[in-house]
């Protein structure tokens, strides 16, 4: 995980959600960024890892972009233990990176001048803690969705926000247009609701590409 100085004037640690509709979009950015000359750092599981470094060897951001392996513990009772306590074992295995998260993040924090976080936004709560454990650190939340369907769930799932070039959209669309729940599931509401209060980002990045 070491990098070149330990004077960087910053380094961009990214944290994806390990599933490959996620991980495509944020290593696409990765790439992007690398290739401006500044260090990035992937931190994902190593079997992930290892596949995202076979399209950089001996691309012009190679040397800048860094795959740093997230280990966890492996229990093999996770999946009874899901289902006492009634949660998801998605759930469970997302608790168990949150340290080994933070611990990366630390650790780069100390070889820059600014450590800038760029990170799914199913890994807010990842970074939530973060802020409070490194002083030199921003973050940024990264949606993987298109920044229409970003949109529209977000239109649906805030009463508040108003619109009416989007209602005549829907109601030209009729049953074409793609519902909430349809594209992501009953609980995607209240996901939306918790990600549109979020206070601790510097910013956030929409996939228009």
């Amino acid at each position: 995980m070491a990098t070149n100085s330990s004077d960087n004037e910053v380094i961009m640690a990214m944290v994806p959600f390990p599933e490959y509709s996620h991980l495509n979009q944020l290593f696409v950015l990765a790439r992007f960024i690398a290739s401006h000359n500044i260090p990035v750092h992937f931190l994902c599981l190593a079997d992930w890892n290892q596949d995202f470094k076979l399209h950089v060897q001996g691309g012009l951001e190679a040397s800048n972009i860094h795959f740093d392996d997230l280990s966890i513990p492996y229990s093999t009772t996770e999946k009874d233990d899901a289902g006492r306590n009634g949660m998801p074992p998605i759930v469970m295995f997302l608790e168990k990176l949150m340290a080994p998260v933070h611990k990366a993040c630390i650790e780069l924090s100390s070889n820059a001048k600014r450590l800038v976080i760029i990170h799914d936004t199913i890994m807010r709560e990842h970074i939530r803690n973060v802020h409070s454990l490194i002083p030199n650190v921003e973050s940024y939340l990264f949606h993987p969705v298109s920044a229409f369907s970003k949109y529209s769930s977000l239109k649906q799932s805030i009463p508040d926000i108003v619109d009416d070039d989007h209602d005549k959209l829907v109601e030209q669309m009729h049953d074409e247009f793609p519902s909430r729940e349809s594209c992501s599931g009953p609980h995607i509401a209240a996901f939306i609701r918790m990600e549109h209060e979020w206070q601790l980002n510097s910013g956030e990045i929409m996939n228009t590409c």
